[in-house]
C-alpha cells in the first residue's frame, strides 16, 4: 500500500476543458432548486452536465425514473434518494459517458405494500456507462411488474460498490456487452427463486472483489450465473461465485439463446463453485477498481500477475479510444499523468490510497493502467470515479 500526493488529480480535474452546468433536483423545492423531478432535469441538461438529486425520504416522495440518452452525471446528495419506475440509460453516443452515483432503486416497503418498483435498463450505448454506489431496496421482495434488469448491447459498462438483491423472479440479464466490470459489487437473490441470479451471454464480464450467489429454495437451488458464449474473469481474493442449494455456480442453461461454451478464467484467491459447459483456466486476471468515499478518500486496487508490477495513469477520456496491448486505451494522452510503478504482492495485488481535497460534486476522474509479469502485459479496463 502506498499513499501519494494528489496535486496531479486536482490539475486534471480543474483544467478540464468541458463546460459543465449543475442542475439541482429537489422534490421538496428547497432553495436553489431547478426542478422537482428527474425527467425534467434530464430533458434540460446538455452532455457533460451534472444533475444533483437531493435526498428525500423515498417513502414520502421518490423520484421518477428517466430515460438518459446523453452523457450526464446523476448524483444523489445528502443521502441516497430513491427512484421508482423505469430508469434507462440508452443510446448514449460514442465519446460521451453517463454516470449514476449514490442512488437507491425501488421497491420500497410502505406498510404492507410498496410505493413503486423500478426497472434498470442499460442498453444500446456506444458511449460508456458507470454506476457507483447504486443499490436496490429489498425490504419488500414480492413485487409487481416493473423489475426488469437488463444490460445489453453496450461497449463499456462499469459498476462500483453496487448492491443488487434480485427481487421476485428477476435475473440480471447481460447480453452482447463488450466489457462489463463489477468491482466490490454484490448480486444476490433476496427471496427464493428458481432463476439464476445473473444471465450472461455473448459478453465479457470481469468480477473484482465481487460476489454473485444463487438462490436456495426448498430442497433445491439455482445457479449464480447462467451463461453461454461468454468470457467471465474472476479477480481478487474477495471474489465469490457460488450456486445455491447445491446447484452449479455457473451453468450453460440460458434459455436456448446460444450454445457456445463459457470461457472462465479464475485468478488467484477467487473462489468459484462447480461449473458446467465452461472451459476453465487458472491464471492471473488483470483488473482495476477505483473507489472514492464520502470523505473524498480514493482507493485504487489492482489485480495481476503475482510478484509482478503495475502502472497507473490518471486523466480524462479521449474522444476516440485507441486499440493497444490487445485491449482499448481510453485516456487522453495530452493531459494524462502517471503514478509511480508499484510491485504486486504474492497474491498479485497492489493498492494506492489518496486523500482528495474538496472537489465539485459530479467531477469525474478516469484511471487506467497495465500489469506486467511473467512475460505478459495486461491492459486494465478503465475505472471511473465521480466525486460525491
Amino acid at each position: 500500500m502506498r499513499t501519494h500526493s494528489l496535486g496531479f488529480v486536482l490539475l486534471v480535474l480543474l483544467t478540464s476543458p468541458r463546460a459543465q452546468t449543475t442542475w439541482v433536483v429537489d422534490a421538496l423545492g428547497r432553495p436553489g432548486t431547478n426542478f422537482t423531478d428527474l425527467p425534467a432535469a434530464v430533458a434540460a441538461a446538455a452532455p457533460g452536465d451534472v444533475i444533483a438529486l437531493r435526498y428525500v425520504d423515498p417513502l414520502v416522495s421518490p423520484y421518477q425514473g428517466a430515460s438518459i440518452s446523453k452523457g450526464l452525471t446523476v448524483v444523489g446528495v445528502g443521502g441516497r434518494p430513491g427512484i421508482v419506475g423505469r430508469l434507462q440509460v440508452g443510446l448514449v453516443p460514442a465519446g460521451q459517458h453517463a454516470v449514476l452515483r449514490n442512488l437507491r432503486l425501488a421497491p420500497f416497503q410502505n406498510g404492507s405494500s410498496t410505493s413503486g418498483d423500478c426497472s434498470l435498463l442499460v442498453r444500446s450505448n456506444s458511449g460508456s456507462v458507470h454506476l457507483q454506489d447504486v443499490d436496490r431496496d429489498a425490504t419488500f421482495t414480492f413485487t409487481y411488474p416493473l423489475n426488469q434488469w437488463q444490460v445489453s448491447d453496450n461497449e463499456l459498462v462499469t459498476m462500483t460498490e453496487c448492491s443488487f438483491p434480485m427481487v421476485s423472479t428477476v435475473s440480471m440479464q447481460v447480453t452482447r456487452v463488450r466489457e462489463l466490470v463489477m468491482a466490490r459489487c454484490t448480486v444476490a437473490p433476496s427471496n427464493a427463486t428458481g432463476f439464476a441470479t445473473m444471465q450472461v451471454a455473448d459478453s465479457s464480464l470481469i468480477l473484482l472483489d465481487s460476489s454473485v450467489v444463487g438462490s436456495v429454495f426448498g430442497a433445491g437451488g439455482s445457479a449464480a450465473i447462467s451463461s453461454c458464449d461468454a468470457r467471465i474473469h474472476l479477480a481478487g481474493a474477495a471474489t465469490r461465485v457460488l450456486g445455491g442449494g447445491g446447484h452449479d455456480a455457473i451453468d450453460g442453461a440460458f434459455g436456448g439463446l446460444c450454445t457456445g461454451l463459457t470461457q472462465l478464467v479464475v485468478g488467484q484467491g477467487a473462489a468459484v463453485g462447480t461449473t458446467n459447459n465452461t472451459a476453465t483456466t487458472m491464471a492471473s486476471v488483470p483488473a482495476l477498481g477505483a473507489f472514492v468515499d464520502d470523505n473524498s478518500r480514493l482507493d485504487t486496487n489492482v489485480a495481476g500477475e503475482p510478484s509482478g508490477f503495475a502502472g497507473l495513469w490518471a486523466g480524462l477520456p479521449a474522444a476516440t479510444p485507441v486499440p493497444i496491448f490487445g485491449g482499448t486505451f481510453y485516456l487522453d494522452v495530452a493531459g494524462m499523468l502517471v503514478l509511480p510503478v508499484l510491485g504486486l504482492d504474492a497474491q498479485g495485488h497492489a493498492t494506492w490510497q489518496i486523500q482528495l481535497p474538496a472537489i465539485a460534486t459530479g467531477s469525474s476522474l478516469w484511471l487506467q493502467g497495465l500489469t506486467v509479469g511473467n512475460g505478459e502485459v495486461g491492459l486494465l479496463t478503465p475505472a471511473v470515479v465521480t466525486m460525491p
